[in-house]
C-alpha cells in the first residue's frame, strides 16, 4: 500500500486526515478510535471488501498528497504561495486570517475536482471501476485531508501565534486562567453536577485535552474533545467493538457543566484558542449536528470561565430544561442557569399533547438563528426542518426571527427594557395561543 508520511510535530498515531469523519461503518470506527492509516490497514480483516476499498482511498490520498505537495504543479506552486503570503502579510486579525485560509482550501478543491491536473480524472475513474456496488470513493473528504495536512500543518505554528496575541491583548487567558483556578477549588456539586459515585479517569481526559491541543487538524481536535466527554461522562460510556466511543451527548446545562468542570481540572487554559480554530476551520459540512452542538457547548463554556460571576451561578438548577409545563413557569424557576447567560431558553410546543417543552441550549454571542435552529432540529431528529423556525413571543405578539438574527443579542436587548419575552421553536403552520404572562412573573 502507498505511504503517506507521518508528520514531524507530532507522532504517527495521531496523525489522521478529515477524511475519516465522512466515511461510514466499520472503516469510520477503526480511523477514528486508531486514528493512524497504517493501523487502519491493519485493523481490518484480509481478504475483505473494506480492505480492497481501503486501499483504494490510500491510492487516492497518496497521489493527491504527492501532486498538492509538488512545488513544480500548479497546485503545488498555489500552496507554497499561499503559505509564504499568509506569513509574511500584515493581517493581525485571527478570524480574518483563519477565513481565508478555510476560503482557500475550498477553492484549490473545487480546482482539483473541475480541472484534470495530472491525470487527476483518469485515476479516480480508474478506482471507479473497483468499485463495488455499495462502495464509494468521497473525493472532496480526500481532497480535504491532504490540504489540511499541507497547508494547516505548517501554518498552524503562525496561526496560533496570531489567536494567542488577540487573547493575550483582550486580558482572556489571564481571566480563564483565575477563574479556572477558582473552579478547580469547587466540588462537582457545587457548579451544579449531580453528585458523582465513581472515578473519573482524569488521567486520560487530560492526556485527550493534550492531544487536542497539539493537533493540526480541526476534526482530530474536535474528535479528541469528544472523547474526552465520553470518559466523563457517566451515561455515554458505551464501548463499541473496535474501542470507539460512541454517546449521545447530554442536555446543554450539563454538558456545559461537564465543559466548565474538565477543562479548570486539566487547565485547558488556551480553551478559547482551539474553539476559534475549530470553528474557523471546519469543513462547513461538519458544522451540523453533534459537531455544532458541542462545539458551540465549548464555545458557551468558554463564555462563562471568562467572567467569575457567571460561574457562580451555575449552581442553579435548571429546573424547566427537559421538563413539561402546561401553563406557566413561575418566577423562581424561569431565572435559575438562563441568568448566567450560558444558556438560551426555548419553548418548544408538543402539538400532539398540548404541551410546553422548555429546553435549554448554549448561548454563544454571534450564534446566528439559523445555526441555532439547525442544532435544534438535529437534537430532536426533526426530517423536516425547512417547515420549522424560531419565533419571538413579545408582550403577546409573535414574530418571525430572521436566519442571520442573533437571538442572544436580542434577548440581552429586551431583557434591557424589561420586556416579557419568549424564544418559540415551532412549525410555520401552526398557529398557537400562548399562555399569558407578565414581565414579573419572568423576570
Amino acid at each position: 500500500l502507498p505511504y503517506f508520511p507521518p508528520r514531524t510535530s507530532a507522532t504517527s498515531s495521531e496523525v489522521a486526515p478529515v477524511v475519516v469523519f465522512f466515511l461510514s461503518g466499520t472503516v469510520l470506527q477503526c480511523a477514528r478510535s486508531i486514528g493512524c492509516h497504517r493501523d487502519v490497514r491493519r485493523g481490518l480483516p484480509n481478504g475483505s471488501c473494506l480492505l480492497s476499498w481501503f486501499a483504494r482511498y490510500l491510492a487516492c490520498h497518496s497521489f493527491f498528497g504527492e501532486m498538492a505537495s509538488d512545488p513544480s504543479s500548479f497546485v503545488g506552486a498555489q500552496v507554497k504561495y499561499f503559505l509564504k503570503c499568509t506569513t509574511e502579510a500584515v493581517e493581525n486579525d485571527p478570524k480574518l486570517v483563519l477565513g481565508n485560509v478555510r476560503q482557500f482550501i475550498n477553492g484549490l478543491k473545487n480546482y482539483l475536482v473541475k480541472q484534470d491536473e495530472a491525470s487527476l480524472h483518469f485515476l479516480i475513474e480508474n478506482e471507479r471501476c473497483k468499485l463495488a456496488s455499495n462502495q464509494f470513493l468521497n473525493i472532496d473528504a480526500i481532497l480535504e485531508g491532504v490540504l489540511q495536512k499541507i497547508i494547516l500543518d505548517p501554518l498552524k505554528p503562525y496561526l496560533y501565534q496570531l489567536l494567542i496575541k488577540e487573547s493575550s491583548k483582550n486580558g482572556t487567558l489571564h481571566s480563564l486562567s483565575e477563574n479556572m483556578a477558582a473552579v478547580r477549588n469547587k466540588s462537582p456539586e457545587d457548579i451544579g453536577l449531580q453528585p458523582i459515585d465513581f472515578d473519573i479517569p482524569m488521567e486520560q481526559i487530560r492526556e485527550e485535552f493534550r492531544r487536542m491541543q497539539h493537533h493540526y487538524s480541526p476534526v482530530k481536535k474536535l474528535e479528541y474533545l469528544l472523547r474526552a466527554l465520553s470518559l466523563a461522562y457517566p451515561k455515554s460510556r458505551v464501548v463499541t467493538a473496535v474501542n470507539c466511543y460512541n454517546f449521545d451527548l447530554p442536555d446543554a446545562d450539563e454538558l456545559l457543566r461537564w465543559l466548565v468542570y474538565l477543562l479548570s481540572r486539566c487547565s485547558v487554559v488556551g480553551c478559547e484558542i482551539e474553539a476559534n480554530y475549530m470553528w474557523g476551520l471546519l469543513h462547513p459540512a461538519l458544522l451540523f449536528g453533534e459537531a455544532s452542538y458541542c462545539l458551540t457547548a465549548l464555545s458557551s463554556a468558554v463564555h462563562v470561565l471568562k467572567h467569575a460571576h457567571l460561574v457562580s451561578k451555575l449552581s442553579d438548577t435548571c429546573h424547566f430544561a427537559s421538563e413539561v409545563l402546561w401553563r406557566f413557569v413561575p418566577s423562581p424557576y424561569v431565572e435559575s442557569v438562563e441568568t448566567t447567560g450560558a444558556f438560551l431558553r426555548i419553548a418548544i410546543p408538543e402539538e400532539v399533547t398540548g404541551a410546553i417543552y422548555y429546553h435549554c441550549f448554549p448561548a454563544v454571542p454571534d450564534m446566528s438563528c439559523a445555526k441555532l435552529c439547525r442544532m435544534i432540529a438535529h437534537k430532536f431528529k426533526i426530517t423536516n426542518p425547512e417547515d420549522y423556525g424560531l419565533y419571538l413571543n413579545v408582550d403577546g405578539y409573535e414574530s418571525a426571527v430572521l436566519p442571520a438574527d442573533c437571538p442572544d443579542v436580542m434577548r440581552a436587548q429586551l431583557r434591557a427594557l424589561k420586556k416579557f419575552h419568549l424564544f418559540v421553536y415551532k412549525r410555520h403552520e401552526a398557529k398557537i395561543a400562548w399562555p399569558k404572562m407578565t414581565t414579573s412573573e419572568m423576570d
